[in-house]
């Protein structure tokens, strides 16, 4: 089959483990960037598009070394293609409407002798989902909206060896805890994205300092010298800041070896970002995937105003690495906001104020992506796609960079 799609979306959302550990990311993906398949496409190239897209753009892209999920449909699981897949690596996803045929369960059965494990999507105690539950090790329940007592009680029936539980759409911190005290194994959702607020908590001490270091950093009016001097004075910001500069993600041709060398070689703006970046990342009580996913937005956000001929594409870097500060701070936005100089169309569009502002579109566009929300992104916006692949890959690289 030589079809090879060029247009293609693929998002990605995290699952973590019991203690906020990263177990695996759920590949959502999509074959163009319309709301429709084209019409001279069979089942077959479907399914063959997948297959060849994670092998091309190489599973290692998009997830590094973790595992990752991969919806399978009826077109798929009929479809050789699906056996390209790295059977160690990829955890084989059942969407809720395929129905236990013969044919189906020989497909499955298959699938296990080759050595992938799989999963249940949308599990919603369905008779005719019953019937895969002997051949699943993972089983996915959406807890949006079901009453925690009737949860609680259908969960027990789903607790057997060999068997992990996961709760997919959990939004909140408290949704969060009631599904551990449950007893599910895994979780997936934007929990992890949002501030747990507790009312009428302050800050504590060392967050206050880094909220600090962030609103001067963030000052319109800070000059080459000031900027110099701020960062210098923190001796922990100025050492990860040159040695991110002079790592690989960069790839400089000389070394750089003072906070004014940096500011030098790669402007007043772009240092900013940088400071406040690793001022954010200093935050170590949240989640990594938190961080990256801050990274992978500034990068995101950066790159398409830049594609898009964009007023002050810096701008968009900050949005996009702004946009996680309430989770990081565990304080609400608004809040936040206020005691950051930044400009009315950043704080707008945090706020979501002002829909019509340039970064809102990067923004928005990113989250889009993020999420799988394909309806977002304008139809053949292939740019888009790529743009975010390769946010992931900096924030990546970035990331174990900054580990080193």
């Amino acid at each position: 089959m030589s079809l090879v799609f060029t247009e293609v979306l693929m998002a990605r959302q995290p699952i973590y483990d019991r203690r906020m550990k990263l177990f695996a990311y759920e590949l959502l993906y999509r074959s163009n960037c319309e709301n429709f398949a084209p019409a001279n496409m069979t089942r077959e190239d479907i399914a063959s598009s997948l297959a060849n897209i994670l092998v091309e753009i190489g599973i290692d892209q998009l997830v590094g070394k973790n595992k990752a999920l991969v919806n399978v449909s009826q077109d798929l699981l009929e479809s050789d293609a699906l056996r390209l897949l790295p059977a160690g690596q990829v955890i084989l996803e059942l969407l809720e409407d395929l129905k236990m045929t013969d044919a189906n369960q020989a497909h499955v059965k298959d699938l296990l002798k080759r050595g992938y494990a799989i999963a249940l999507d949308d599990y919603i105690f369905d008779k005719e989902q019953e019937k895969f539950l002997p051949l699943a090790s993972l089983i996915k329940v959406d807890v949006m909206g079901v009453e925690p007592a009737i949860l609680k009680r259908r969960i027990r029936e789903l607790k057997k060896p060999g068997v992990k539980l996961l709760a997919e759409k959990v939004e909140t911190h408290e949704m969060h805890r009631a599904c551990m005290e449950m007893g599910f194994d895994y979780f997936q959702g934007y929990f992890f994205a949002k501030p747990e607020i507790v009312k009428g908590r302050a800050l504590p001490k060392e967050k206050s300092d880094l909220a600090q270091l962030l609103a001067k950093l963030q000052d319109p009016d800070v000059t080459f010298s000031e900027l110099e001097m701020l960062i210098s004075r923190d001796v922990a910001l100025s050492y990860r800041l040159l040695k991110l500069i002079n790592s690989a993600s960069f790839g400089l041709s000389q070394t750089v070896d003072s906070i004014r060398q940096a500011l030098m070689f790669l402007g007043l703006a772009k240092v900013v970002a940088l400071a406040s970046l690793l001022t954010i990342a200093a935050i170590g009580s949240k989640p990594t995937e938190l961080l990256l996913t801050a990274m992978i937005r500034a990068n995101a956000c950066e790159s398409m105003a830049q594609e898009m001929d964009m007023d002050t594409p810096q701008a968009h870097f900050t949005t996009g690495l702004f946009s996680v500060i309430d989770a990081f701070m565990d304080q609400p936005m608004e809040q936040l906001l206020e005691a950051l100089p930044l400009s009315p169309q950043i704080k707008g569009t945090l706020t979501g104020t002002m829909p019509t502002a340039q970064t809102s579109q990067t923004l928005e566009w990113t989250l889009a992506m993020e999420r799988g929300d394909w309806e977002v992104i304008p139809a053949g916006a292939t740019k888009i796609a790529e743009i975010y692949r390769g946010a992931i890959a900096w924030a990546t690289q970035t990331n174990s960079d900054l580990a080193a």
